[in-house]
């Protein structure tokens, strides 16, 4: 009998080492500095972002709500895609590909009219801030 329970759970140990590195890894914890391609966007419209996976969700630091993302991998690569509805209606879809410690991706936005914008964007890996020490202590 205890040869029985040891062979189970050996069979299971090496099915879940089998299994394991098949699964996406999650980004959580994981901080992402947000550049457009483009350099006009660069310029004038875009400045840069912060994505921020935490808890299984992803945060645009822009004062927006988190929203839930998946993940997938593929060929040593971690993708990750997130939806979200605008106060207005609109649909955002953002995707995403990491590699090592670069990332890129496109946000599509669906307007209540049906128009499409999609723009590309490309973020590297970083660190979180450090908070300030407090008042009177160094």
């Amino acid at each position: 009998m205890k040869k029985a329970i040891v062979a189970l759970v050996l069979t299971g140990l090496a099915l879940t080492s089998l299994v394991a590195p098949l699964r996406a890894e999650s980004l959580d914890g994981t901080y992402w500095r947000v550049h457009p391609y483009s350099f006009v966007k660069k310029m004038m419209f875009w400045s840069h972002r912060t994505l921020v996976f935490d808890a299984g969700q992803v945060t645009l630091k822009n004062g927006a709500k988190p929203i839930a993302y998946t993940t997938s991998q593929e060929n040593g690569k971690i993708t990750w895609k997130a939806e979200l509805t605008t106060a207005k209606g609109d649909k955002v879809s953002w995707t995403g590909t990491v590699d090592g410690e670069q990332m890129t991706g496109t946000a599509t936005r669906t307007t209540v009219k049906g128009k499409t914008m999609t723009h590309q964007w490309q973020a590297c890996k970083r660190r979180p801030r450090k908070h300030a020490a407090p008042a009177g202590k160094m």
